[in-house]
């Protein structure tokens, strides 16, 4: 019953058909409810043995609960008691979240039909983000954005949708992620009826992409798109594909890119990262407080990248847990999409480690110029990739996986050295973009 209301949960704070369909529902607080629901049944079936704890040796244990302690750290290095009550609250419901959906997707079974439940609410995403622009209005009669092209007396329409996708980049973000899941089902599966649906949909979702007119978006899908080449082809063809590419880009370029990359939208972006660069100088270790970056910012306004806000809020010490959290996705996915498979059930899930390396690519390059840093899909594909490892694992051993995934007792440390390289990397991209305007 737990993945049952787990999905729901997600169903409604993703759709949110409260919002625009049913306002009546909002009166039983089906977000919340339908949460508590999953979490009681969660522990009810894991006290029954119905379901298992995952291994502790498993170190999405340490990085996620280290990610939960550091917020609570970085108000209580600061002796603000009231953030730090509310800080393990709003964040505790997150890491909550993500441990349900890991012990519920114990199979293979179950981690395609939850791939086939995303891929769906996409698709349901993208044709309210196509409509908004085709006819002017979309589902419960929301318009697109409304803004002026830099540098032009034009302006762009931009898609969107409800709740924590109502900003354009949001959305694009989200659809880009879905693009390779929707790629799995089109692989996964032989019926032809089926296929056609998920070719239907994969068109669906890049025409939706498009129609968010987000720059973030589009090169995060270019991202996703190029990772997905490189691993299929050899450095010829890729090469000849980047030529290819370069050719439709300058075609299919969005017109929010018409004003040249370091317009005034650009330029004030940088200045947000210059402002929480030097509210993370006067607290380096603990950093200012889990959500507090926006006391720093001018008239209160976000940062634009997760990256920044991370280090800025969560200090170092944080951030090298939040950073670990993104990279260990990423390469262990890499390495366990790498082994060799005997059953068709271990190749399948092979194919499913191979389609999403490329959108964790996508969704970490559209997190630069994001402040998403606790965003719900950050955690549900964490939760994903936790599950993954927690089934290859089953085959190899724990330890010997953590060996294989650079994460075992006598390689910690390659962590926390490639997250305060990633931090020095950020600062010296943030000096050259500085530069340019």
């Amino acid at each position: 019953m737990s993945f049952f209301f787990i999905c729901i949960y997600l169903f409604f704070l993703i759709i949110r058909p409260q919002d625009w369909a049913l306002p009546i529902l909002e009166v039983f607080r089906p977000v919340l409810l339908t949460q508590a629901l999953a979490i009681g049944f969660c522990a009810l079936e894991v006290m029954g043995k119905t379901l298992k704890m995952p291994d502790k040796r498993n170190p999405w244990w340490i990085l996620m609960g280290g990610l939960f302690f550091s917020v609570a750290m970085s108000h209580l290095a600061n002796t603000y008691l009231s953030g730090l009550v509310s800080s393990v609250t709003d964040f505790g419901k997150i890491f909550i979240t993500f441990v349900v959906l890991w012990i519920n997707l114990n199979t293979v079974k179950r981690l395609e039909l939850f791939t086939l439940f995303l891929v769906l609410m996409c698709c349901f995403i993208s044709v309210n983000c196509i409509l908004q622009i085709q006819t002017g209005t979309g589902f419960g009669g929301s318009e697109p954005l409304i803004r002026p092209i830099p540098g032009s007396d034009e302006f762009v329409y931009q898609a969107h949708y409800f709740g924590i996708f109502s900003d354009p980049n949001d959305t694009a973000q989200l659809l880009t992620l879905a693009l390779p899941l929707t790629v799995f089902v089109l692989i996964r599966y032989s019926n032809f009826l089926l296929r056609i649906a998920a070719m239907i949909v994969l068109i669906t979702i890049v025409w939706a992409i498009f129609t968010t007119e987000s720059r973030g978006g589009f090169l995060s899908l270019v991202v996703t798109a190029g990772v997905a080449f490189r691993k299929m082809m050899s450095v010829k063809q890729f090469a000849f594909c980047c030529f290819c590419g370069v050719f439709l880009i300058t075609i299919f370029l969005p017109s929010r890119f018409s004003g040249g990359l370091m317009d005034d939208s650009m330029r004030e972006r940088v200045n947000f990262w210059g402002e929480a660069n030097y509210a993370f100088i006067q607290k380096p270790l603990f950093g200012v407080g889990y959500g507090m970056i926006t006391d720093y910012i001018p008239k209160n306004r976000s940062v634009h990248n997760s990256f920044v806000h991370a280090y800025a809020e969560l200090g170092t010490f944080g951030y090298i847990f939040w950073f670990s959290c993104l990279a260990f996705a990423f390469i262990s996915l890499w390495q366990m999409a790498e082994l060799k498979t005997e059953s068709t059930e271990d190749r399948h899930l092979s194919l499913w480690l191979k389609c999403l390396v490329p959108g964790l690519a996508g969704m970490y390059l559209s997190g630069y110029f994001l402040s998403r840093t606790y965003q719900l899909p950050f955690f549900v594909i964490f939760a994903m990739c936790a599950a993954c490892y927690t089934l290859v694992a089953r085959q190899t051993g724990v330890r010997a996986l953590n060996d294989y995934c650079w994460i075992g007792e006598r390689k910690w440390w390659i962590w926390p050295c490639l997250s305060v390289t990633s931090m020095v990397f950020i600062y010296l991209s943030i000096r050259v973009m500085n530069s340019m305007g």
